[in-house]
């Protein structure tokens, strides 16, 4: 879920509106079961959303991997329906969490980052 941490610096930025409906949606996925967030890169001037979707996908099935896939190419889409797109990072896995790091569209936060050389 989104911490105090992150609820704040999403105020900061303009794009808690966003962020809570991208954690709302990616819960209506089929599997997703809890999401966490790491806002942390907005501090430093870099506009990343990085979510752990944790999922829960019963290892006895037999199309476990099927399922995996499915999962995860639904939590991209829902992502970059909200305006967040995949960086170059790989996805981790973790088991029961994917970590994903994505880049929130300059549009959907108000306040402006500095200028990179």
């Amino acid at each position: 879920m989104l911490t105090e941490r992150d609820l704040h610096t999403a105020d900061l930025y303009g794009f808690t509106e966003r962020v809570t409906k991208l954690q709302r949606e990616l819960l209506q996925v089929e599997g997703v079961t809890d999401v966490e967030f790491d806002l942390n890169g907005f501090l430093s001037d870099i506009p990343e959303v990085i979510f752990l979707p944790k999922y829960s996908i019963p290892v006895s099935v037999r199309d476990y991997f099927v399922r995996r896939r499915v999962l995860l190419e639904a939590v991209i889409r829902v992502a970059a329906e909200n305006g967040m797109t995949r960086t170059e990072d790989s996805i981790e896995d973790y088991g029961e969490h994917f970590y994903i790091v994505t880049r929130l569209k300059e549009e959907f936060y108000s306040k402006p980052l500095p200028e990179r050389e």
